[in-house]
């Protein structure tokens, strides 16, 4: 039988002597908020944001405390809050049942209700809940991303700028690359942009081989109108060499050479050129270990400045 709540609260202030020995002994000494019924968390819940059309839930136990079987009822709640399953429930002495309350926004802003349980022979307890309906909306400021000229062994860097100019905080992944040579720079950029304000994401080029690279990323984010949106990144890396260079190899796959300054093979190394490989530069290789040039009449070494 359903019991209205200002009945038990009659009761609850009637019968307090007699129902105190319905109690089981000793509560945990977790967060709990309730008597007789009691809600396994803290007297108030804060949903994470929540987009606009979607749901967060969050589940919380019901445990009976009283030394009989009694029948739980719920109210209180109203949308955007809602429980996903509403009707009475029956909970055995000392059980549990688990309540899982939903946040659907339909609107941005915060709200604000109180979710009610109350017992038919005893207990009541009751749970504040709080949310932020949210619409995040991210304006990138470029979707094509080209790298400086970058030299083999050298790294350089390109950068966006993402404008969160919605409501909420924007939450943003970190993308996966299809080629070693790109990644992204985690201490340069931010997945995480509050309501009005910009942030970066700084992408880095190392490349190990010499030519024409481009890459294409997807960065998702909670942006419900775009929620994932998709970068392209091209670069080329060229052989540029100087200093000393000790058991090297100047690949044909990498030719172009391009000698920025002077360049030395100290004694006990070898510098190897293969056939076909091209040098460019006004500058001297000084040969103080050993030179292995293996160009041949119809694949030469074009030496060029």
């Amino acid at each position: 039988m359903h019991t209205p709540f200002h009945s038990t609260a009659r009761r609850l202030q009637s019968g307090l002597i007699v129902l105190c020995g319905l109690f089981a002994a000793g509560l945990p000494a977790a967060a709990q908020t309730g008597v007789g019924l009691v809600l396994n968390s803290g007297p108030t819940h804060t949903f994470a944001q929540t987009t606009v059309g979607t749901t967060t839930t969050f589940s919380v136990t019901l445990t009976n405390n009283v030394a009989t079987t009694q029948t739980a009822y719920f109210g209180g709640l109203s949308a955007p809050f809602s429980l996903a399953a509403a009707a009475p429930v029956s909970v055995a002495a000392g059980g549990s049942t688990t309540l899982t309350v939903q946040f659907s926004p339909t609107t941005t802003g915060t709200f604000t209700d109180t979710l009610t349980v109350v017992g038919n022979i005893f207990g009541q307890a009751s749970l504040i809940v709080t949310g932020q309906g949210i619409q995040v909306d991210l304006d990138y400021t470029a979707t094509s991303l080209a790298f400086p000229s970058t030299a083999l062994g050298a790294t350089s860097t390109a950068t966006v700028t993402v404008l969160n100019v919605g409501d909420g905080t924007a939450l943003l992944s970190a993308p996966s690359f299809s080629h070693p040579a790109f990644s992204l720079d985690a201490d340069a950029s931010t997945l995480t942009i509050p309501e009005g304000e910009s942030g970066t994401l700084t992408f880095v080029f190392a490349p190990t081989a010499a030519g024409s690279y481009s890459e294409s990323v997807t960065i998702a984010s909670n942006d419900p109108t775009n929620p994932s949106v998709t970068l392209t990144l091209t670069a080329t890396a060229v052989s540029e060499v100087s200093g000393e260079v000790c058991n090297t190899v100047w690949t044909l796959a990498n030719s172009p050479y391009t000698l920025v300054d002077n360049v030395t093979v100290p004694a006990g190394c070898t510098l190897t050129i293969e056939p076909g490989v091209a040098l460019f530069g006004d500058y001297e290789i000084t040969v103080a270990g050993h030179l292995n040039c293996d160009g041949n009449e119809d694949n030469k070494i074009h030496l060029n400045g």
